[in-house]
């Protein structure tokens, strides 16, 4: 009672420190890389959980919550991502998948995709010159190709290819 413990593998190395109010901090190298508090634990750095190599074998696990209550967490899984596996969020208690991506870059959701903000994209390429794009304020979805905007759907449900004028009466207006 009264003091921390202390454990250095060679003089002014600190590998863990146990401290008399609960606190527990490990280190690497002499680098802080986790520790506890009266609030919960901090981890420096990077958490990595499972190891293997057969498909299936192993799988990594964070699960969190924003509530004292264990009915509301939600969590992250990760299974040999190198293998062809896949990361996605669930609920640990009823095991419900609610967003998927899989090794191969297949993304798979049993929910809406909600993009928080104007103007952000969907890219359907890995060089980001084709895309699906909406804006809120103007009310219009449009698709582009060529990393520019192509075929427009405006707010009064009419289709644009080539424009984004949509003056006039016409249901759909080509240019070109």
């Amino acid at each position: 009672t009264g003091g921390d413990i202390v454990l250095q593998p060679k003089s002014g190395e600190n590998s863990a420190i146990f401290r008399d109010d609960g606190n527990v901090e490990l280190y690497y190298d002499n680098s802080k890389k986790f520790e506890t508090t009266t609030t919960g634990a901090s981890i420096t750095d990077q958490l990595t959980i499972g190891s293997g190599s057969a498909a299936n074998s192993s799988y990594g696990l964070i699960a969190y919550s924003n509530s004292s209550s264990l009915s509301n967490r939600s969590a992250v899984y990760a299974r040999n991502l190198n293998s062809g596996g896949r990361t996605f969020t669930g609920d640990n208690d009823t095991g419900a998948t609610t967003f998927e991506v899989y090794g191969n870059g297949t993304i798979v959701t049993s929910d809406n995709i909600h993009l928080n903000s104007t103007d952000k994209k969907i890219y359907l390429t890995s060089d980001y010159d084709q895309y699906i794009t909406a804006n809120a304020a103007s009310n219009y979805m449009a698709f582009a190709a060529g990393n520019a905007e192509r075929l427009r759907i405006d707010s009064s449900g009419r289709l644009l290819v080539g424009t984004t004028n949509s003056t006039g009466t016409q249901l759909i207006k080509v240019n070109g």
